[in-house]
């Protein structure tokens, strides 16, 4: 709110990351342009997939059908986003999107069933701040209708990743942003099983074929047979599901209306040498 009011009196000239409940405000106001762009983040929730029930790939994919993007979306960015089709943002490059899981609460409810909770579970997700506290209440309400019961713990982030790194968590919500727009970027560190904990496989995941995939890859300098690798890698991801893709959301920068040149960068690297006035 503070950074609203300042751009909108001239006291700030760029506003950086413009909350999407802000974004139709600042869009009625002359004085202020509203730039919208795609990012490189992808927004997930994440399942410690060393802990029950979460290393059984079907109750993964249960998660998966439980949620409404959707509607997660409307709630959540307010429909400034785009449902989420693979653990690769899709501005990185040799990004695959798959098929995202359907809403299907019906689906979710009969692969519980095969994995042994036909009655559902308890279990809990850490999360950090206000956004993510509300994001995951609209995961929390979803989730329930499966038979999921869901405690949410709110850490500061020191503390959360104190917790994370330690692998005490169950589920973990949040988001990703690759600037170097490399594949490797979102993969190795997050999936390669020799990273688990503070590395950044915080799902503490570990599957042959993913790791013989990451390293073919990092191997492989021909652009081409790269494509296939991180292609064929994003599919095996999407099976074995340790993480829930939720959703793309748009960039959204607000900037005075009398200041030229600024162009909005998909990893906000912003080259600001251009801004200027023409008065």
């Amino acid at each position: 709110a503070t950074r609203v009011s300042a751009i909108q009196a001239g006291d700030a000239q760029i506003m950086w990351s413009v909350p999407t409940e802000s974004v139709d405000t600042l869009k009625g106001d002359s004085n202020v342009s509203v730039g919208m762009g795609d990012s490189i983040a992808v927004w997930y929730f994440f399942m410690n997939t060393q802990k029950a029930p979460f290393n059984d790939v079907k109750v993964r994919e249960a998660m998966a059908y439980a949620i409404n993007k959707e509607a997660y979306i409307q709630v959540v960015m307010n429909g400034y986003g785009s449902v989420a089709t693979s653990m690769v943002g899709e501005e990185v490059q040799h990004y695959k999107g798959n098929d995202p899981y359907s809403y299907d609460p019906e689906k979710a409810k009969e692969l519980l069933k095969e994995a042994g909770y036909p009655d559902g579970f308890e279990c809990s997700i850490f999360v950090n701040g206000d956004l993510r506290t509300r994001s995951a209440q609209i995961l929390q309400a979803q989730l329930a209708d499966v038979g999921i019961k869901v405690d949410i713990s709110t850490y500061e982030w020191g503390a959360l990743l104190d917790t994370l790194n330690a692998g005490e968590h169950e589920m973990f919500l949040l988001g990703w942003s690759n600037t170097s727009f490399d594949p490797d970027g979102s993969t190795y560190q997050l999936f390669y099983s020799g990273n688990h904990g503070a590395t950044g496989n915080r799902a503490f995941f570990s599957n042959d074929k993913v790791d013989e995939l990451i390293l073919s890859a990092q191997r492989e300098s021909e652009e081409s047979k790269r494509m296939e690798l991180y292609k064929e890698l994003q599919f095996v991801l999407h099976d074995e599901s340790p993480w829930c893709p939720l959703y793309y959301k748009n960039d959204n920068v607000g900037v005075r209306a009398d200041l030229k040149g600024f162009k909005l960068h998909k990893g906000a690297q912003h080259y600001l040498g251009n801004c200027h006035y023409e008065k």
